[in-house]
């Protein structure tokens, strides 16, 4: 970006980028966050052959993928 700018105007379009972020952060509505313990849990088992183990970080990434390779599948993306 800075072969094209200045750093000056580099740095001011970063830091409104980050204004944007942490406005959108205070604009979030916290009854999405709403989630029990045990359903967190529940979340994070394996579904099929090894029923009650909880998922590795690996596994956990890649379910993570599938959901939003899913959500971009929709129209409104």
């Amino acid at each position: 970006m800075t072969g094209f700018l200045t750093p000056y105007w580099c740095l001011g379009i970063y830091a409104v980028f980050g204004l944007i972020v942490i406005l959108s952060a205070f604009s979030i509505n916290p009854a999405l966050e709403v989630e029990s313990d045990i359903e967190i849990e529940n979340a994070m088992r394996v579904e099929g052959i090894n029923v009650g183990r909880r998922r590795t970080c690996c596994e956990e990434l890649g379910h993570n993928w599938r959901i939003v390779k899913n959500e971009f599948k929709l129209r409104l993306y």
